[in-house]
Parts: structure tokens; sequence; C-alpha cells
């Protein structure tokens, strides 16, 4: 039975009929990034920071990027992020994204991933942080640069 690959699918030949197979093969990426300073002061909870809306077409392994520029701090801040999707699963572990440093500077340059099987559907997705240093005060995104959030999918 000849098979071709083509653009759209897998054509066959049964000696009966021509066929294609559909095949997806272009893999998806949607990202929102912000330059805005976000604060957050003492234990503030979780706080939407970015957030994404798509939407799959069959049950597929999403997987979120998340990128942190340089933050502010002043005292012993503990900020840490996590993903949130729409049907209330979260990323597994937060991830402390910040480090104090000195002069108000944190340490940064972090990323996260999370890879996460779902089935066809719309998704929201929000990067949510948080500080959990009682007393200290927080602004992600202070020093230039942008935060990034992203999702590859078929």
């Amino acid at each position: 039975m000849p098979v071709t690959l083509t653009s759209t699918g897998i054509r066959y030949n049964d000696n009966t009929n021509t066929n294609t197979l559909p095949v997806q093969t272009q893999e998806k990426f949607i990202q929102t990034s912000t330059s805005s300073d976000r604060t957050l002061v003492g234990d503030s909870g979780w706080v939407t920071h970015l957030q994404l809306t798509f939407t799959t077409t069959r049950v597929d392994v999403i997987r979120f990027l998340a990128h942190f520029s340089a933050s502010y701090e002043s005292a012993a801040i503990q900020p840490y992020a996590r993903i949130s999707l729409n049907d209330g699963q979260t990323s597994p572990e937060d991830l402390k994204i910040a480090l104090q440093f000195a002069s108000n500077k944190a340490v940064a340059g972090h990323a996260m991933e999370w890879s996460v099987e779902k089935p066809a559907g719309t998704y929201t997705a929000s990067l949510q942080v948080r500080n959990f240093g009682g007393g200290t005060t927080w602004i992600a995104n202070y020093w230039g640069g942008n935060d990034t959030f992203g999702a590859r999918y078929f």
C-alpha cells in the first residue's frame, strides 16, 4: 500500500480508496509578558501576575514556562511562584523566584517550568506570585526587563 506524508496528513491508497489521516504537526506557543512592577507587602496571599487563555484540540501535554527579571527587596523577602489552571489544578511545587541580596536588589534570573497532561478544552492559566515574608516588601519586575509566561501545546 503506497503511503505519502502531506502537509495535511498521511495519505494512503488501500486499492479501493485514497484516504488521508490528519496529523497535527504544528506546535503552538502563546506568551504574555509585563514590564510593570507588582508590589507585594507582607504575606500577600497568592496574586495573579500574568495570565493566558488558549484552546487545545486533543489530549495533550501542555508545557508552561515562566521567566522572572530582577526585583526589589526590603528585608528577608520570601517570594514564590506557582501556576494555577481554571480547573483548580496547580503546579505541584511552589518555586522560590528571588533571593534577598543587597541594596534593595534581589538576585534574579529565575525560571520555572511545569508540564501537565490535559484533555482537549479551553484553559486559563495564571502565573501567581506570593511574598510569604511578613514585614517585608517585594516588587517583582522592578529593575527592568520583562517577566514572561508562556505555554506550548498542540
